[in-house]
């Protein structure tokens, strides 16, 4: 069963969004663009980390951060044990914001696997927790250090 944790990032566009009436219907039973998985054992630090510098732009003056050129919104769940993000693009996002997004996604060594347009209530090949592929150790990487992010079409 997928729970719900947090949106984020919403905005009125979405690339694969069906309007209801004034409203833009979003969550697990919702098909998003790109949907992740954390491997089992990356921390809460880890993954706000990770937010705030892969799927993110870390703010100017050190504290927070704002979402990637293209990206609409970002839906936290679980599946299983295994902690996910479903993640659409706005309409008029490029290819190369898509592709620039995926990159830095699939790059990460947290990530443990990625979809591309799905529901996330209709993925089935999520392994039980045993069988999950954990990280190394606790100390197992270093947070990621801020750095110039080149984005496209800038």
């Amino acid at each position: 069963m997928i729970v719900i944790l947090m949106t984020s990032g919403f905005q009125s566009e979405s690339c694969s969004s069906t309007p209801v009436g004034d409203k833009v219907h979003i969550g697990p039973e919702a098909k998003a663009d790109l949907v992740f998985f954390f491997k089992i054992g990356v921390s809460p630090n880890e993954i706000n980390e990770f937010q705030r510098t892969v799927t993110g732009l870390p703010g100017k003056s050190g504290t927070g951060h704002s979402s990637l050129p293209g990206v609409m919104s970002e839906v936290m769940f679980y599946k299983g044990e295994y902690r996910g993000e479903a993640l659409r693009f706005k309409l008029n996002a490029s290819e190369e914001e898509r592709t620039f997004v995926k990159s830095r996604i699939q790059g990460s060594p947290l990530i443990f696997r990625v979809y591309e347009n799905v529901v996330p209530n209709e993925i089935t090949d999520i392994p039980a927790s045993e069988k999950a592929e954990p990280l190394a150790s606790p100390s197992r990487i270093p947070p990621r250090q801020p750095s110039k992010v080149v984005i496209p079409g800038e």
